[in-house]
């Protein structure tokens, strides 16, 4: 894969952050962190496993809007599937913890439930992670992604079934070769679990941030539809 940059309209700390944020699109190519949480607020009890397989499309899009206000779509819009799994333990009746693959990334999270009647609320923590080699002109350069995720789970029981809504702060760090940098997102999750804990779930799952490149302000959605099946 090669991305283009133009270094000579770029400098110091707006060249490091156009290449890397470049690079991080790029990956979706590739790879990418996984956005969903295939959860809502309910743990596991004590002792119990639970599997889940999830499968859904992964579509990034670029925003920008110069010093004229003017707004549109720069570059092309990625879709890509996504593939899943993850494995849940309960520590406690009110904590469990999770391991996530998702094709190129991997993850973990734990969660402890808060409340559970029929409106359900966890606090939880999580991390993903990706390494992956790519092509900027003629150098090979792997980068790293690493996500820490702060998510609030909120269920709310309808009818059969639980919806769930999951918003959330991501700190994500990227780095390749000799450059590094940060970016704090914003998430939601929205989903519906047709029976209240295991079975099928869809959700739709979306991160926002900003920059501000060369005197232009870019804004950054990635979404993340999915389906899937707990047992």
């Amino acid at each position: 894969m090669t991305i283009p940059i133009n270094k000579k309209q770029i400098k110091g700390e707006q060249m490091k952050k156009a290449l890397l944020i470049a690079m991080l699109f790029g990956l979706s190519g590739v790879g990418c962190t996984s956005l969903s949480t295939l959860q809502g607020a309910r743990t596991n009890k004590k002792g119990e496993m639970t599997h889940t397989i999830g499968v859904g499309s992964y579509m990034t899009e670029i925003t920008s809007s110069g010093s004229s206000g003017a707004k549109g779509t720069s570059g092309e819009t990625v879709s890509l599937p996504m593939v899943e799994y993850m494995f849940r333990y309960g520590v406690a009746d009110n904590f469990d913890f999770g391991l996530k693959y998702s094709g190129t990334s991997y993850g973990g999270d734990v969660k402890y439930n808060l409340m559970d009647g029929n409106f359900a609320l966890a606090l939880g923590l999580g991390v993903n992670l990706l390494s992956v080699e790519t092509t900027v002109g003629t150098t090979a350069t792997t980068t790293s992604i690493t996500d820490i995720i702060v998510p609030i789970y909120m269920n709310y029981d309808l009818g059969n079934g639980s919806a769930y809504f999951v918003p959330k702060v991501i700190s994500k760090s990227i780095s390749g070769g000799s450059q590094s940098t940060s970016l704090t997102q914003t998430g939601i999750t929205i989903g519906y679990q047709f029976k209240k804990e295991k079975g099928i779930f869809i959700e739709y799952n979306m991160v926002m941030w900003s920059e501000d490149v060369s005197g232009t302000s870019k804004s950054y959605t990635i979404a993340q539809p999915a389906i899937g099946y707990v047992w």
